[in-house]
């Protein structure tokens, strides 16, 4: 991150989801490893999210998975998740209405130790045009709205 500067503006955690009909959807408790057998969608390979997941499974023993689809493109996973017997390892926010709405289901896996910060990026030094400005404070304002 050498160059950007960042602010945190609240933290969440990685979560398993599954499309509602999934065979591991109903049961009472998942197993990281019971996970090995299923195609498992994870933010794409080299980014901070991943090495999250990554450390995850080796934290978990399990190894890392070799039955993977790469993405970080909410709108291809939540798709495709929906229409197979993948199971989707997401940052909670990003399928928190999917899950209100019971278009995915969480597996009860404990993922507490991928918990990290969310927030804003922006180059060190930056000075923003006042219309990026206005869209930081929005920003900054809607999110403890959000998380409350």
């Amino acid at each position: 991150m050498q160059g950007l500067s960042f602010e945190p503006l609240y933290s969440e955690c990685l979560i398993f989801v599954v499309r509602d009909g999934h065979p591991l959807a109903r049961q009472g408790r998942v197993s990281p490893a019971s996970l090995d057998q299923w195609r498992l969608v994870l933010p794409d390979a080299g980014t901070r999210i991943r090495e999250s997941a990554d450390r995850f499974f080796l934290g978990s023993g399990i190894g890392l998975p070799e039955r993977v689809v790469e993405t970080i493109d909410a709108s291809f996973g939540r798709s495709y998740v929906r229409q197979t017997d993948a199971v989707w390892f997401v940052p909670e926010g990003a399928v928190e209405a999917d899950l209100r709405e019971g278009r995915l289901l969480r597996l009860p896996v404990d993922t507490r130790s991928t918990e990290g910060a969310v927030g804003l990026t922006v180059r060190a030094g930056y000075l923003p045009s006042a219309a990026v400005q206005r869209l930081l404070e929005d920003i900054r304002r809607c999110v403890p709205a959000a998380r409350a």
